[in-house]
């Protein structure tokens, strides 16, 4: 399903997502803030560990590139949602209920999509191995 998938040079799927705002459509959460977007996909997994380690990768992410980025974790359950707001801000959860988001991204397993601010997709790799990301955005000149 993942090679299927919107690839680096595609626009963006723009689908229903559910914010700690309510239901809104994906690209008027990332047109709030005019920059990247990394959106980390859980895609169908229900143990807490995912859960945690992609919260645990998106804070470093946020961290090592604070003003360039937005994080996102995407999870189709809102199962482990208080255990996850414990470790980042409700702000940086995506909520996929119906596994719309992920369907379109083909996200049936862990993923990551780099979002420009123009709604293009930069990067995408089906695994959420933030190193490989970093050597991309080394290449067009962010610093780390």
């Amino acid at each position: 399903m993942f090679r299927n998938a919107p690839k680096a040079g595609d626009r963006a799927p723009d689908v229903n997502i559910r914010t700690a705002d309510g239901t809104r459509r994906l690209f008027q959460v990332l047109s709030d803030r005019l920059k990247h977007t990394l959106l980390l996909f859980a895609g169908t997994a229900t143990k807490s560990e995912t859960y945690q380690n992609l919260s645990q990768i998106a804070q470093a992410f946020a961290n090592t590139f604070p003003d360039e980025f937005i994080v996102y974790v995407v999870f189709p359950t809102e199962r482990f949602r208080n255990a996850i707001a414990l470790n980042s801000s409700p702000r940086s959860i995506l909520l996929d209920p119906q596994a719309q988001c992920h369907q379109h991204y083909g996200a049936t397993g862990q993923c990551l999509y780099l979002i420009r601010p123009d709604g293009y997709i930069g990067y995408r790799s089906q695994s959420t191995e933030i190193d490989k990301l970093k050597t991309y955005l080394q290449k067009l000149s962010f610093t780390s």
